[in-house]
């Protein structure tokens, strides 16, 4: 059960980067392609599992985590979301709130790219900090 769910999340997370770059697609050209309905579900989705820290978990329920945080920012920067919309923030806090007071232990450059990675989508300027 739980890699079916985190399957969805990554399918969801890939219907917004993918529904994002056709719809750029379509506007460069005559092709038309309808996304709104995929990528308004998958904000939905997202919005429904966000913790109360501002984070993201892997699923449903569970504690926050920092690698599904920034792959969910990325997805929002790809739908041109502004995280600090009082949409995406619950008590207070939003998903920056989150990756700025984290506890995780950051150990791989990936992690850190990852993080630059998400803030820059949504409009950041990413500034080194140990979580």
């Amino acid at each position: 059960m739980i890699q079916i769910k985190q399957k969805w999340i990554w399918l969801l997370i890939l219907t917004l980067i993918v529904g994002s770059s056709v719809t750029a697609l379509a506007e460069d050209s005559t092709i038309v392609v309808q996304t709104k309905k995929p990528i308004e579900q998958t904000l939905a989705y997202f919005q429904s599992i966000q913790n109360a820290d501002g984070g993201f978990p892997f699923e449903e329920g569970k504690e926050s985590s920092l690698t599904m945080t920034t792959w969910v920012l990325m997805a929002l920067g790809a739908a041109e979301e502004n995280v600090k919309d009082s949409k995406w923030t619950v008590n207070g806090n939003t998903p920056i709130d989150y990756i700025n007071t984290c506890s995780e232990t950051i150990e791989e450059t990936t992690e850190y790219a990852r993080i630059g990675l998400a803030l820059n989508a949504i409009g950041e300027k990413p500034i080194y900090k140990r979580c």
